[in-house]
């Protein structure tokens, strides 16, 4: 139940997110509150390329708070599934207990495994986008089919993966990877 609770709260973030995303890259209303600061990227013309840096610069956010807890999720699944398997092998004699138990290390295997394929997805994503703004100088029809391609690729990823990342691993790395990503601006001329 606490499931479907956390899932709905999180679909509606997200319907806000998407609708300040587009806000914020089209210059329309379509969010009640608009977000301030969310984007760096306030300088662009609104219109796709701006979206398509929106979606980059999220992308990237996303890929390295998704990668930083990967390992400790790893660790955390398998020492919880060792300590289940154990209790469960030595502590009861009942099949149905027994399969009780490894519920829980299952479904924590199942969550760090959607999180590994989480990142692996958002880092292909984010090495298209690195491709695409190494080689834009203007917005054609060849250009707008892949920025367009991208910004969807990793929209369907954000709502396959339907994974909260960790608020505090955010918090620690914004500056780091706010200063990254105005680098990354540089480095490929997103002015």
């Amino acid at each position: 139940m606490l499931e479907f609770v956390v899932d709905y709260i999180h679909f509606n973030a997200e319907t806000y997110r998407r609708h300040d995303f587009v806000d914020n890259a089209l210059g329309c209303k379509l969010a009640e509150n608009r977000s301030q600061e969310y984007y760096t990227n306030d300088s662009l013309q609104n219109g796709l390329y701006k979206m398509g840096v929106n979606s980059f610069e999220s992308c990237f956010f996303s890929y390295n708070i998704a990668s930083k807890t990967l390992f400790c999720l790893w660790v955390k699944t398998i020492l919880l599934s060792i300590a289940f398997l154990f209790f469960a092998i030595s502590g009861y004699n009942e099949i149905a207990i027994f399969i009780i138990q490894l519920a829980i290390p299952l479904l924590l295997l199942q969550q760090a495994i959607k999180q590994q394929l989480y990142v692996v997805r958002l880092k292909e994503v984010l090495a298209r986008y690195r491709t695409i703004f190494n080689n834009i100088k203007n917005v054609t029809e060849y250009n707008t089919a892949k920025l367009l391609r991208e910004i969807l690729e990793y929209e369907g990823i954000i709502s396959w993966g339907n994974l909260l990342l960790d608020e505090t691993t955010y918090n620690n790395l914004n500056a780091e990877l706010s200063a990254q990503w105005e680098e990354k601006k540089k480095e490929y001329s997103i002015v």
